[in-house]
Formats: structure tokens, sequence, C-alpha cells
């Protein structure tokens, strides 16, 4: 990630996520950002895409990103219904904290063989919790 000297964080090649310029990174804006790495780590492509920075940053302003389970069959609804809300262009639908997002993974994850072995991969191989207590 680059913080560009206007202001505006983005990772050009890769996340195709911004936040605008002059707007310091707060608990919403860093929640945007995950949000943005965990819909990219599932899927394989970038939740926002542009040519130029113009028109990524215009991306992430108006476009909503493809549903995970287009792109991956195999990724549960809620999983792509988490990462939505990371990615809601009002902050005020965002996760309001880290651990509300946490919790929400966890009940994800909780949920268990409905994430494919390709998603959790992706992921790092990790299982649950919950998932290592049911074997």
């Amino acid at each position: 990630m680059v913080l560009h000297r206007l202001g505006v964080v983005y990772n050009s090649d890769r996340s195709g996520m911004a936040i605008q310029a002059g707007t310091q990174l707060g608990p919403f804006e860093i929640l945007s950002l995950l949000g943005a790495v965990l819909y990219e780590m599932v899927t394989g492509r970038p939740a926002f895409s542009g040519k130029t920075r113009a028109g990524l940053i215009a991306s992430i302003l108006a476009v909503e990103p493809p549903a995970m389970t287009d792109l991956q069959s195999m990724v549960p609804p809620v999983l792509d219904r988490v990462v939505r809300t990371c990615l809601a262009k009002d902050p005020d639908e965002r996760w309001q904290t880290a651990h509300d997002l946490k919790l929400q993974l966890q009940r994800v994850m909780a949920a268990g063989g409905a994430v494919s072995a390709e998603v959790s991969q992706r992921l790092g191989g990790r299982r649950s919790a919950a998932s290592d207590r049911r074997r």
C-alpha cells in the first residue's frame, strides 16, 4: 500500500482500494481496506479496478463489486455479506469496530464445511476452532 502525497491510499496494481484525498485512516477506512483484501483473497481478483488512478477511485466511489458468490461458487453467501459490509460506500453501513467484524467472521468459520477447499487455501488453509473440535 502506498500513501500518495495528496493523501490517497492505494495499491494500484493489486488491492484496488483507495481512500479519498484528505481523509485520515480511521477504523472505517481500515475495515474497508480489510474488506478489499478479503475480497481479493477469496475471489482471486480485486474488488475494484481502473486503468488509471482516477478510474480506480471512480470505481471505488460508484461501482459495486461483483458478488463473491458469482466469482467463486463455493463461497458462502454469508461471507459475501460480511465482506460487502466492509466495502459499503457509506461508513455508517460498515462494521463499526474490528471486534464486530471478527465476530461475523467467526460465525462464518463456525458454519464450517460451506467454505470450499480453494477458498480455505486462499485464506491460509486455517480452520476455525469450532471445525477442529468437530473432528
